[in-house]
């Protein structure tokens, strides 16, 4: 996944890393895409961990992170897509168990180890979900 530290001097180095994760992870249990909350701290502590600390294989400090929440998901539009394959599936995510993972990630992202968050979470509106960060930028 990263360039081991033996072979920095080989390679460019990773200036900047972004990592968006949890979004599948967050899949209500019966997908195969669900990751369970306890693995899914576990892995974004291995991530962090890979590169701050000294003794990883892959310690890369100059490298920046960037973390990206999952985003919300718009339970109804999504279920109707779902609804709509053919055959039709089940509704595997929901409002509440994504914000679980949301708010289980924070702890495990502590400014020493990650300063760089973005709260995609939090850059939607449940009201209106098209007033969005986004929107700012882009028509949508």
């Amino acid at each position: 996944m990263f360039t081991k530290k033996e072979n920095h001097s080989a390679y460019q180095k990773c200036k900047l890393l972004t990592i968006w994760f949890g979004a599948n992870d967050a899949c209500l249990s019966f997908s195969r895409q669900h990751v369970p909350l306890a693995r899914y701290k576990e892995n974004l502590k291995w991530m962090v961990r890979s590169l701050r600390e000294q003794d990883s294989e892959y310690y890369s400090p100059s490298t920046r992170i960037v973390f990206i929440t999952p985003p919300p998901i718009q339970e109804d539009r999504w279920a109707g897509l779902l609804a709509d394959r053919d055959p039709p599936q089940e509704k595997d995510r929901t409002w509440e168990h994504t914000k679980a993972y949301v708010e289980a990630a924070y702890p495990e992202l502590h400014p020493d180890n990650l300063p760089q968050v973005f709260p995609a979470w939090d850059s939607v509106d449940p009201k209106d979900p098209r007033a969005t960060v986004v929107s700012h930028y882009v028509d949508v």
